[in-house]
C-alpha cells in the first residue's frame, strides 16, 4: 500500500500478496543470499523497481479492510453451512 516492491519469503499467504515479478520477489525461506540477490536486483534496475512499486499500490486495493472483512465473513458462512 506504500508503493514499494516487496521482497518476501515464499511461504504461507505471502505469495498471495507479493506476486513474483509483478509487485515483488519471492525468496527461499531462510536463504539470506536469495534476499540479498533480490535487493541488489531491485537497486540495480530502477525501471523494474518503479513498475513493481506501481503494481504494489494496485495490488493493495484487493486487501483493504472492507474487502478482507467481507471475504472472511463469506468464508465463515460457507464453512458453517457445509
Amino acid at each position: 500500500a506504500c508503493g514499494l516492491p516487496l521482497i518476501v519469503s515464499n511461504v504461507g499467504g505471502l505469495p498471495e500478496v507479493a506476486e513474483y515479478n509483478f509487485n515483488g520477489i519471492l525468496c527461499r525461506p531462510r536463504d539470506a543470499k536469495s534476499y540479498a540477490d533480490a535487493i541488489i536486483d531491485l537497486l540495480a534496475d530502477g525501471e523494474k523497481r518503479e513498475r513493481m512499486s506501481a503494481n504494489s499500490i494496485e495490488k493493495s486495493q484487493h486487501f483493504d479492510i472492507e474487502t478482507s472483512a467481507k471475504k472472511t465473513t463469506e468464508l465463515y458462512n460457507r464453512l458453517l453451512v457445509d
